[in-house]
């Protein structure tokens, strides 16, 4: 025996209800629902809410819920703002507010019910691409999460391919889990939320490239991700930025929400791309700017990518010498100076000049430190221009 919506009807040890008179079919029998089913609120019909659509649907346990209510309904509520369960849609108490492209966020789910008789288990989607549905890759966020009685704390993650704006997130807790997005479920119950997608707020997303915000992109760009690599190491970078420390420099380049080796790296084939006349170049570097990276190539950046702590000295090879002060920094004459311009990156690589090496790294150490003092970007590029690879 089967009512539409839920299943075969079974006796408290789980045995299908038979019929009890010899002819099938011709058996009566009384059933008293002591609860009803709860639905979703996602507009329709863009998402499945309705039980004609094979919303989703839960049969009410008194006591088992997200949240301290749950509520009883004839068929979905659908609205616009998924709004339609009002006050009883109470079960995630925080963490849909802040997401954002790439980052991870951390969601606080309460649950109530769960005894050693009953477990407890979340299944979650958000609608990354807005498009109506929760299929597609990335877009369950969890899937037959454990739960405990009270607060649950989670971290779901969004994709670097979800879209920024308004969609929509669904949760269903049931005591057995592995729910799909929509379908009926034996106890339980279903929210649905409606969540913003925020940009990530570290990318320069008019130019990921241009670290300092300054129009083009120059070696400063690659020094200012080296400089937060030597102080705090790869790592998440804050979402929303701390008063103290929030872009520019605009730090993950790649967009992954972390600052890392790979963030300077991207800069630094940029400009290795413009001096050799590779693709599109993002913005103009001077032959000042050029000469500065000869020693900081990507093949020593991808060595060094799963280091936390990298060094300047990681760049450049390092050898046993004094270092050099600020002022012993030979300035190049102007003819020197158009001479180099003959020079690409590449090409100051291969030089065998084991004495220039040196000095360019004892340069860059001294670059490390007062890149912290610097504040005005005009003083950084004057800084760059004094510079010049012997």
């Amino acid at each position: 025996v089967t009512v539409s919506g839920i299943g075969a009807i079974s006796d408290r040890a789980g045995n299908p209800l038979q019929d009890n008179v010899p002819v099938p079919g011709s058996a009566d029998f009384e059933i008293v629902l002591s609860s009803g089913l709860d639905y979703g609120d996602l507009p329709e019909p863009k998402y499945a809410t309705l039980r004609d659509s094979d919303g989703p649907r839960h049969l009410v346990e008194e006591g088992f819920s997200l949240g301290a209510l749950v509520d009883v309904e004839v068929d979905g509520q659908p609205t616009s703002d998924a709004s339609g369960d009002g006050a009883d849609d109470d079960g995630v108490l925080s963490g849909l507010a802040g997401l954002s492209v790439g980052y991870s966020s951390e969601i606080v789910v309460n649950v109530q019910g769960i005894t050693a008789e009953r477990a407890g288990r979340l299944d979650a989607w958000i609608d990354l691409d807005h498009d109506g549905d929760f299929g597609d890759a990335g877009e369950q966020v969890l899937q037959n999460a454990v739960m405990v009685e009270g607060d649950n704390t989670f971290s779901i993650s969004i994709a670097q391919s979800a879209l920024v704006g308004d969609t929509f997130a669904r949760f269903r807790l049931s005591s057995t889990g592995n729910l799909g997005p929509s379908g009926p479920a034996n106890d339980g119950e279903v929210e649905d939320y409606a969540v913003t997608i925020g940009g990530n707020p570290w990318l320069n997303n008019f130019r990921p490239l241009d670290v300092n915000n300054d129009g083009r992109v120059t070696p400063i760009d690659a020094l200012l991700v080296i400089t937060q690599l030597n102080a705090n190491g790869s790592g998440p970078l804050p979402v929303p930025p701390t008063a103290n420390f929030a872009p520019p420099p605009f730090l993950d380049v790649n967009g992954d929400g972390f600052v890392s080796p790979i963030d300077a790296l991207r800069v630094i084939d940029e400009l290795n791309s413009q001096v050799s006349g590779e693709g599109e170049a993002e913005g103009e570097a001077s032959a000042a700017d050029q000469l500065t990276l000869k020693s900081l190539v990507s093949e020593q950046l991808v060595m060094i990518e799963a280091s936390s702590t990298p060094s300047l000295a990681d760049f450049v090879p390092r050898r046993n010498r004094p270092q050099l002060k600020a002022s012993q920094v030979p300035v190049a004459s102007e003819q020197d100076q158009r001479a180099e311009t003959q020079f690409t990156i590449s090409s100051g690589i291969q030089r065998d000049d084991v004495a220039s090496s040196d000095q360019l790294e004892d340069v860059l150490d001294l670059i490390g430190d007062d890149l912290a003092s610097l504040q005005d970007g005009d003083s950084h590029d004057d800084y760059f221009a004094r510079l010049r690879y012997q």
